[in-house]
């Protein structure tokens, strides 16, 4: 089992909180009046605010009295329907780039600004090829992280996808 691919899982199954930024203090021999801390939280569809107030007022445990919450981009978890023009259209791509229609939609724990568009009711995805000489625990490891990079391989495939689904796009449309 994979390390890397066991924390995508983990990430994709329950809300996460990755504290990001903490400040308090002037110097380091003296106790610091407040402290801020900007988290970045992702729940799962289905999570309310309340749910995320709850879960960092437990994990506080005595100081949550003196905790004060303030959302700065409080957005919902969402995702598009597995079925449409689009959908289909970034399938019959795929298919005619890789001679396989298996395709797995899948939870992302990452924001995208899909969101946006979602909430106006147009269906996004996010879609690639990858190269494959990479496990695919290891390639979900080098998002978002000290070191974020992708290979050039999956740069290339990806591209190749999105001419083919742009030119499908436009055929479809005529």
């Amino acid at each position: 089992t994979s390390p890397r691919l066991a924390a995508y899982v983990h990430a994709c199954t329950h809300m996460t909180v990755s504290p990001n930024t903490i400040v308090g203090g002037i110097k380091a021999n003296v106790i610091p009046a407040k402290a801020e801390a900007h988290l970045d939280v992702r729940v799962l569809s289905g999570h309310e605010r309340t749910d995320v107030d709850q879960f960092l007022r437990k994990a506080m445990g005595t100081a949550a009295d003196r905790l004060e919450l303030t959302p700065v981009a409080d957005h919902p978890a969402n995702a598009s329907k597995t079925s449409g023009v689009l959908w289909e259209v970034a399938v019959d791509s795929i298919e005619e780039l890789t001679s396989s229609r298996n395709v797995v939609p899948a939870i992302m724990p990452a924001t995208t600004d899909a969101r946006f568009f979602r909430d106006r009711g147009v269906p996004s995805y996010g879609v690639g090829l990858f190269d494959d000489a990479i496990p695919f625990g290891d390639f979900l490891a080098m998002f978002h992280g000290h070191d974020e990079r992708i290979s050039t391989e999956s740069v290339h495939l990806t591209t190749r996808l999105f001419e083919t689904l742009l030119a499908r796009w436009g055929r479809r449309w005529r």
